[in-house]
């Protein structure tokens, strides 16, 4: 027997470690190390119980000296390098779970396994996944009381930090508004590179902890025990595959395929236990916070992902895809037969179907219903004579890079979720049956501006430097060059964006091929150029805002917007459908003629009240139409007759097909449908059913500095900056009225994110709000519309902290004051 044995069978091991441990504790001045290395020095405590353990982890001479080295304190001295020291620790945990997993790879013995549950082993791998992730757990809540009672504490913990935090002055309630498609100023701190590295080394470490936990249960010899299933229940194993699955694009998968892939093992691992097979379908709703999405949805999601990816590369004859691309196909592939073998076990082969008579619901509800499956398909860009009908196509190369459509094929898949659907605003994307790279959008003017309603075609190229190069894009809605839509959409369709290197930025706002992508793009397109500022929105007229001038001249630009889109973006669009987008056309205006006769009714109202001016820059930019409309009462004549054209023509549109009134909710129930939304994990509206006294304990913020927010609002990042989303984050939000356009907004806000929200509303709910509101409920009429919809709201962001007021406003700014809104950042 060797020295190292027989000290091993003496307990001396364990004797070492438990020294170690505690000189590390209570002598070590650097307590990030200590702390760093006392977890790992946990770790290897339990780790040294499991047989073989050590005689493995000794054979290294590196362990041997590494763990000499801080028994004698080497670590904590004063000229440490730490990024030395947290490189070292990563390192030491990386090869520590190494070992542990090619045990259980070796060995199938249920003994083994039996032995490292004793020790609490399950337990620790839990830990540690939490601490590298960032992940929360889920917690069991019996009682809804309990929750409500710590919501309270930390209400009142929250008023007392408060009164310590210096309030704004009256120049901070200011709304200062500034252009875009232009450099801002944000967004240079975010180092890209470093990003990528770090989210790399967690990826690393991640994966080999999925890995253990694969290793582990990959036995049929034992059975994990109840204990062991509340654990993985009530850890953040599941929030973090069920993060990854719903919020990760194919994109992101692929350029981190070996931690999808040990996910994608984990779960098939998961699938073929009889007993753990459990955790993929609906989980105990006690389990707070509430699971959005089971795992066995979004695993059937993935493989509509992967067969859009498969489709678009084959539309090219000579596909060469990447090694890693392929793999993860076919693990996603492999983990979706299992897992739909083990639903059909567990639900007795039925699957839940939903049928609705679409047009008798609610517009919110109904619309994306009918036009969600819409939102991408492949079309034929050639007219009769076989030329392609497109912008692009004196720049088009006949020649195709492999690289560029296997990023294409990624990306497109991960539209056909991650567009937004909503009645309030959508984008559909297109693209040629034979070329990936030739692609037009459809983009919805959102409502509240002075393009709502309206459908806008963009026609989008990628070149064969893509993704090093970014996408071309050009609006060919403009009425034939007659209409200059914004500073930054001209009349010849030049798109101006500093992300598509059409006007300058920084670097952090220019286009970036390891994170920007198409998405990003038209987004950016529908939120930040189409939005209600317009006249603003040229570099150095941003001052002028809040001015009367400027608002009048904003006001003059957006008339002459909201008469040219009724006509070209509407009316024009009905009449003559653009190639691609037909049915789209006829059910978006049929579904919302309605919604818009109201709102373009209002605009003729609001025609001759409020005051607007066409000169300077209003006059430059559509001179034709400023020259028109700078007459009294023409603007409102012209703008009377296009609407009631349009009127007749919306009401002259058929209903949609039989077919369409009776949609399959892509084999899912109404109760369990969640629609993916881009800010990261929102639940489907009509999915969230939290009572009144529930409540979500918030514990978190957008803290950007933080690398699971910056994973999660990577994108969003990228397109805005990241110093405008840490500023959106720390923003306090009041708005009044929770009626069903109230609510939409309210929606849009959380989802975006911001530090506190307040729902303002004094009246109770009706049975009438219930055919708009969407957070309201049956059980809701009676109650306070704010006080009702509120927790509801929460649910879409566990990173916003949302609250009720139910109390009648001041009507004094003294009194406003008085009352406390000089704390919040934007009041409306």
């Amino acid at each position: 027997m060797g020295l190292f044995d027989s000290f091993e069978q003496e307990g001396g091991v364990i004797k070492l470690i438990s020294i170690t441990q505690k000189s590390v504790a209570d002598t070590w001045k650097n307590r990030e190390l200590a702390e760093k290395w006392g977890l790992w020095l946990q770790e290897l405590e339990i780790f040294t119980k499991l047989p073989l353990f050590f005689q493995l982890f000794i054979k290294d001479k590196h362990f041997k000296d590494l763990l000499f080295e801080i028994l004698a304190g080497v670590p904590d001295q004063e000229t440490t390098n730490m990024q030395q020291q947290n490189d070292k620790q990563a390192e030491a945990v990386k090869l520590t779970y190494k070992i542990i997993k090619e045990m259980f790879q070796v060995s199938k013995k249920g003994d083994l396994r039996e032995k490292a549950a004793e020790n609490g082993l399950i337990g620790k791998i839990l830990l540690r996944l939490k601490e590298v992730t960032g992940e929360l757990g889920r917690r069991l809540v019996e009682d809804d009381r309990e929750e409500a009672k710590e919501e309270k504490e930390n209400k009142e913990e929250e008023k007392v930090e408060e009164k310590t935090e210096t309030k704004p002055t009256k120049s901070h309630l200011k709304n200062k508004r500034k252009g875009v498609g232009y450099t801002t100023g944000v967004g240079k701190n975010w180092n890209v590179s470093q990003y990528i590295k770090n989210k790399k080394v967690k990826s690393e470490q991640i994966t080999y902890l999925i890995d253990i936990l694969s290793s582990f249960f990959r036995t049929k010899n034992w059975t994990p025990t109840e204990d062991i299933v509340n654990s993985i229940l009530q850890s953040c194993l599941l929030p973090l595959i069920e993060n990854a699955f719903r919020t990760g694009s194919l994109l992101d998968m692929m350029s981190f395929s070996k931690l999808y892939i040990s996910y994608l093992k984990l779960v098939r691992v998961f699938s073929k236990n009889k007993i753990l097979s459990f955790t993929l379908i609906e989980i105990d709703p006690r389990l707070k916070p509430k699971q959005l999405e089971p795992i066995y949805k979004l695993i059937e999601k993935l493989n509509d992902l992967v067969s859009i990816y498969n489709s678009c590369l084959q539309s090219q004859a000579d596909n060469d895809s990447e090694k890693d691309a392929d793999t993860l196909i076919i693990e996603i592939k492999k983990t979706s037969k299992s897992v739909l073998k083990t639903i059909e076990r567990l639900k007795g082969g039925q699957r839940e179907e939903f049928y609705a008579n679409a047009l008798h619901l609610p517009l919110n509800e109904c619309y994306p219903m009918l036009l969600k499956n819409l939102r991408f398909d492949t079309m034929d860009m050639k007219n009769k004579n076989g030329e392609y009908v497109h912008h692009y196509i004196s720049s088009y190369s006949t020649t195709v890079s492999q690289t560029k459509i296997n990023r294409l094929a990624q990306e497109l898949a991960d539209l056909s979720n991650a567009l937004p659907i909503d009645h309030t605003n959508a984008i559909f994307v297109r693209v040629d049956r034979e070329r990936v790279d030739l692609m037009k959008a459809l983009v919805m003017g959102a409502v509240g501006t002075p393009y709502a309603h309206g459908a806008y075609e963009f026609d989008i190229y990628c070149n064969q430097n893509y993704p090093k190069d970014p996408p071309k894009m050009n609006l060919t809605t403009t009425g034939c060059s007659a209409v200059r839509f914004n500073p930054n959409l001209y009349a010849c369709g030049k798109v101006c964006l500093s992300l598509l290197g059409t006007w300058r930025g920084n670097s952090t706002e220019n286009w970036d091929p390891k994170i920007s992508t198409i998405l990003q793009v038209l987004l950016s397109t529908q939120a930040i150029i189409m939005s209600e500022d317009i006249y603003f929105n040229e570099p150095g007229f941003e001052g002028e805002a809040g001015t009367p001038d400027g608002e009048r001249k904003n006001e003059g630009y957006s008339n002459i917007i909201r008469y040219c889109s009724t006509k070209y973006a509407m009316l024009e669009q009905i009449k003559n459908p653009p190639p691609g987008f037909e049915t789209i056309i006829r059910r978006h205006f049929f579904l919302k003629r309605d919604e818009i006769m109201k709102d373009l009714r209002k605009w003729v109202e609001d025609a001759n009240v409020n005051e607007a001016l066409y000169t300077g820059l209003v006059s430059d930019h559509n001179y034709n139409w400023a020259n028109k409309f700078k007459n009294k009462g023409v603007y409102e004549k012209m703008l009377r007759e296009v609407v009631d054209e349009l009127e007749k023509e919306l009401y002259q549109l058929p209903e949609p097909s039989g077919h369409d009134l009776v949609p399959v909710l892509s084999k899912q129930s109404k109760s369990q449908q969640v629609h993916k939304d881009i800010n990261e994990g929102a639940a489907k509206l009509d999915n969230i059913e939290a009572e009144e006294e529930e409540i979500i304990n918030t514990t978190s913020e957008i803290n950007v500095d933080k690398e699971e927010v910056k994973d999660r609002w990577s994108r969003y990042i990228g397109a805005m900056g990241i110093e405008a989303v840490a500023k959106q984050a720390k923003s306090n939000v009041f708005l009044s009225g929770a009626s069903a356009a109230g609510i939409e907004v309210a929606k849009n806000i959380v989802l975006a994110g911001c530090k506190t929200f307040t729902l303002h509303d004094t009246l109770n709910a009706t049975m009438a709000d219930l055919a708009g509101q969407f957070f309201l409920q049956p059980g809701d009429v009676g109650k306070n519309r704010a006080l009702a919809s509120v927790n509801r709201l929460q649910q879409l962001n566990r990173y916003v902290k949302c609250m009720s007021e139910t109390t009648s406003l001041p009507d004094t700014e003294e009194a406003l004051t008085q009352a406390g809104f000089a704390n919040y950042d934007v009041v409306c």
